[in-house]
């Protein structure tokens, strides 16, 4: 089976067992990293949550708001129910893979 999504600044792609994802992520500044956390959830149908957190450095930066592109690939094998992106613990994007 096979889905495939745009959303603004976010992508997600389901084909033969392969999640592909891009999320375009604005950050306070170049310096800000992002650490990504990708989770299977253990449930039927399968959920996938990518959580993205932005870490500040304590480098000197520009202030100047710059955008980061984090992309994944998952293995899932099933196709799962769901996709779902925080940022900060808060969702930026979700979708239904049905």
């Amino acid at each position: 089976s096979f889905f495939e999504e745009t959303s603004g600044n976010y992508y997600v792609k389901y084909e033969n067992g392969i999640l592909n994802y891009k999320a375009t992520v604005e950050k306070p500044t170049p310096c800000y990293k992002i650490i990504k956390d990708e989770k299977i959830m253990e449930s039927y149908p399968v959920k996938v949550i990518v959580d993205l957190t932005l870490e500040n450095s304590d480098d000197i930066c520009i202030q100047v708001i710059s955008e980061e592109t984090v992309e994944g690939t998952i293995n899932v094998g099933s196709k799962p129910g769901s996709f779902t992106i925080r940022l900060n613990d808060e969702v930026v994007y979700s979708t239904n893979l049905e």
